[in-house]
Formats: structure tokens, sequence, C-alpha cells
């Protein structure tokens, strides 16, 4: 297992992220999709953290996979059911800046306020596996196996 350092991450223009340590993000404020990617890029591999939700806001955090630029990457998004209407877990790619919806779960459960919870990203070859707490929330089969960069989304 590798042990990232965040604190060299790269931002999304609205920088609204910070480092407490080397292996821990925290979000500033709440701000409309709002991402931070790693400084290398990754092919084959398991991304898993730890993530702890506040008071106040049910919105969404996800994971960003496949990113090659600001306007070319996927993400998956789990919702705290902020947002009304939205499924609580959707996978979306980003090409050329247009945001497409590429499945979706509707079945699944919305996360809660200050609760803490495990997600994970298997993606490995041509297929994303997006867990919650161990169990899978999200299947996709990719038509294109990429290395790119990797990261955390929220709005």
């Amino acid at each position: 297992m590798n042990t990232i350092d965040t604190t060299t991450w790269e931002r999304s223009s609205y920088d609204n992220w910070t480092s407490p340590s080397p292996t821990s993000l925290q979000m500033l404020v709440n701000l409309n999709h709002d991402y931070i990617v790693s400084d290398v890029e990754f092919s084959n591999y398991t991304l898993s953290s730890s993530v702890t939700t506040k008071a106040g806001d049910d919105d969404g955090i996800g994971v960003v996979f496949d990113y090659i630029d600001s306007n070319n990457y996927k993400y998956i998004m789990y919702e705290g059911g902020g947002l009304g209407g939205k499924p609580p877990v959707y996978l979306v790619a980003v090409e050329n800046g247009v945001h497409t919806t590429l499945k979706t779960n509707d079945t699944f459960f919305f996360w809660g306020l200050n609760s803490t919870f495990d997600i994970e990203l298997s993606n490995i070859f041509d297929d994303i596996v997006f867990y919650v707490n161990g169990m899978e929330a999200l299947r996709y089969k990719k038509k294109d196996v990429l290395i790119g960069k990797i990261g955390f989304v929220t709005y």
C-alpha cells in the first residue's frame, strides 16, 4: 500500500483545500464542484479514504480519476441528499468541459450529516468499482484504459 503526500496535490480554481498533514485533506468552504488531484499519474489502482461530514451541508463527496486536465476527467459522486432529485451515487465523464452522466445507482442510501464512512475506488484495467463502507455502490465497464491523476471532488 502506497501513502500519498496530499500537500503537493493540484487544487481546482477555487483553491479550497488544505492539507493539515501529508495524509489528510480538509475542505474549507462549500463551493460548486471543487476538486483536488494528485501530482502524479496512476493506472490499475485502488484509492481508499475515510470521509467525515459536518453539520449543515449534505451535497456530495467523491473521487476523481482518469484526470488529464481540468476539462477531461471522470468522477464518482456520493450524495448526502442535499441536491434533491440527484441519485445517491453517480458516475460522470467530463470531456472538453462538458459533464455527462454515464451511470447512476438510485437504490443506494444517502450519507448522513456528522458521519464518517469509508469510500474506495477500484480502477483496474477497464473495470471501475466504487464502494462505500465495503458495499458495492456502483460498477462500470470503461471503454478506455487511461493513465491519469486521482483525487477527490466535493460541492
